[in-house]
């Protein structure tokens, strides 16, 4: 009876060893490419990459708010603008963000984690949110420019002040 009791408990402890070394498991790279896919993450970063050239290019018209520029200068600010966002488009291309949302993910998240989010992102509540998360980064985005501006006011307008007065300082020796 004794042997038994001592099988069954060995028993017991592997099977729960087991279960908690499989709960720990990394995803599968399939899993992961199938979560990627299902997410429409591709999607998510092109969007991304459209809203954020939008930004940009608004956030310095209201910067630049009741300044004249001359062609020369508007010219200057137009390609600056062009070659950042040149610069981030080619860097944040799918194929180059890919690998690197897989290393996350796979280090974030076990197997489980992952076919709990396939699950969830295969209902119409998930598709709700894949499809509407476009939306919510454009408007949490609209509403950050709208905070940002006039630290960005204040920043430009310390600047300017702290020219001036080297300036004045500097004619002064």
């Amino acid at each position: 009876m004794l042997k038994t009791r001592l099988k069954l408990i060995l028993l017991m402890l592997i099977v729960m060893c087991g279960t908690a070394y499989g709960a720990d498991t990394s995803p599968s790279d399939q899993s992961l490419k199938e979560l990627l896919r299902v997410t429409d993450s591709h999607k998510m970063v092109d969007s991304m990459m459209g809203q954020y050239d939008a930004l940009m290019k608004n956030s310095m018209q209201q910067m630049l708010k009741g300044e004249s520029l001359t062609p020369k200068q508007q010219k200057f600010i137009d390609d600056m603008q062009n070659e950042i966002i040149g610069s981030f488009k080619e860097e944040m291309t799918w194929e180059k963000l890919e690998p690197l949302y897989m290393k996350v993910y796979r280090d974030t998240f076990t197997q489980e984690e992952v076919d709990g989010m396939l699950a969830f992102y295969r209902s119409p509540a998930g598709q709700a949110v894949i499809h509407k998360m476009p939306l919510v980064i454009r408007n949490s985005m609209t509403e950050l420019q709208k905070m940002m501006l006039p630290i960005l006011q204040r920043t430009i307008q310390k600047e300017k002040a702290a020219i001036e007065k080297m300036e004045a300082g500097a004619t002064k020796e």
